[in-house]
């Protein structure tokens, strides 16, 4: 049940938190059916996990080409025209 060392230390750090906030250990006792669902479960926290950071870079970079389209916008407007 070890992880592989590809896993980074904030994937690892994020396991451990959802283990820990789920109140599961994270060493259970190593039986076949334990193991492979103790697996699955760590592979679905990292999954989580890295559709969360995608989730947060794709919401930056929308505030980001929203804040530049209101610029544009904005830059486009002669002086001293109201918009109704």
């Amino acid at each position: 049940m070890k992880l592989p060392a590809t896993i980074g230390q904030k994937k690892t750090k994020a396991i451990e938190q959802v283990l820990e906030e789920l109140g599961l250990e994270f060493n259970p006792m190593p039986t076949d059916e334990i193991v492979n669902t103790f697996n699955t479960l760590r592979q679905d926290i990292v999954l989580l996990y890295e559709l969360k950071l995608a989730m947060s870079t794709c919401e930056y970079e929308l505030q980001t080409l929203k804040h530049r389209h209101d610029q544009l916008i904005a830059n486009r407007r002669p002086s001293g025209c109201a918009i109704f």
